[in-house]
């Protein structure tokens, strides 16, 4: 009897021990993002990095304190409101459609920002993409844009791709793009003009032709180009 209850306690012990072991693995690869076992895993991990930059951007990033503080100060559409008392906008990460790239201002889903934690490849990357969202939010509130209007929506697209550090030419590198005349205005013209003729607001229009709602968007990014380009609000200038 004394021998069976000692191996009971042995077998007891031993589950424990691999509990504990299976439990820090598995810390341990949401940590470092290596050897993930299923797709639930690695969307947690990619979720839990991207809140871990996020998190750390806000306290830490002049350029999205900056911006936080000048959207807190316009007061909010109604229904926009964060909840969180130390944010203006709510902010949230999570896997995107296949369409985005790395983020999204959603004003019909109460104003918020989604962060795509499936796109964003580094802590760089997730300051970028938050500061050209923020952009959003801040034109939003400060102009008031009618996101069915494609002028409006192609001169917010001008402005987030110029004053987020999107279209640095370190950026441009990446994407394997060796412009350097007039570099950082051709990349705030395409990008706008790209994400524009993806917008509903032209993909209803075209249908899917996209060489027509391209050459429709490339268009109207010209018609707005000065006024939007040469607005820096609420910078000083591009940096």
């Amino acid at each position: 009897m004394a021998s069976s209850s000692t191996n009971n306690q042995q077998d007891s012990n031993d589950a424990v021990v691999q509990d504990q072991f299976s439990d820090w693995t598995r810390r341990l690869r949401m940590l470092t993002g290596l050897g993930l076992q299923n797709d639930e895993e690695r969307r947690a991990f990619l979720i839990s990095r991207c809140e871990s930059w996020r998190d750390n951007l806000i306290e830490t990033s002049p350029v999205i304190r900056f911006m936080l503080q000048h959207i807190s100060v316009i007061p909010p559409r109604p229904g926009s409101q964060s909840q969180n008392n130390r944010l203006p906008i709510p902010i949230r990460c999570e896997p995107c459609a296949p369409v985005l790239a790395g983020g999204q201002f959603s004003p019909a889903e109460g104003g918020q920002i989604r962060l795509c934690s499936d796109r964003l490849s580094s802590r760089q990357h997730a300051s970028d993409v938050l500061t050209h969202e923020l952009i959003h939010a801040w034109d939003d509130r400060h102009f008031g844009i009618d996101w069915s209007n494609a002028r409006h929506i192609a001169c917010t697209e001008i402005r987030a791709n110029a004053l987020s550090g999107d279209c640095r030419w370190t950026r441009e590198l990446d994407r394997h793009i060796w412009s350097f005349a007039a570099q950082r205005q051709n990349c705030a013209r395409r990008r706008a003009a790209l994400s524009l003729s993806q917008h509903s607001s032209l993909r209803e229009r075209f249908g899917n032709d996209t060489e027509a709602a391209r050459q429709a968007a490339d268009r109207v990014v010209d018609e707005v180009w000065e006024s939007c380009w040469n607005d820096t609000r609420p910078f000083d200038e591009i940096y």
